[in-house]
């Protein structure tokens, strides 16, 4: 995980699939089951179907969202 404090970014990448499954197996099944339900619900979303997805459900969110921003420049 890289945090960028200049641009205000998180960017989360996995570099070990290997050390990502024995991370998921060392959790307690409740929360596994959390995990394979937020994979099956938005894992198959790109980076901006994810944010607008965020932003429908939580508005509050957009308040510092650059794609808020762009999109009021190109109306």
């Amino acid at each position: 995980m890289e945090t960028d404090p200049q641009e205000d970014k998180t960017r989360i990448t996995v570099t070990d699939p290997v050390k990502a499954e024995e991370a998921l197996a060392a959790l307690p099944d409740d929360l596994k089951e959390d995990v394979a339900s937020i994979i099956e619900t938005y894992g198959d979303l790109n980076h901006n179907a994810l944010l607008k997805t965020v932003y429908e459900k939580y508005p509050a969110y957009t308040r510092k969202s650059r794609m808020k921003r762009k999109g009021r420049r190109s109306r």
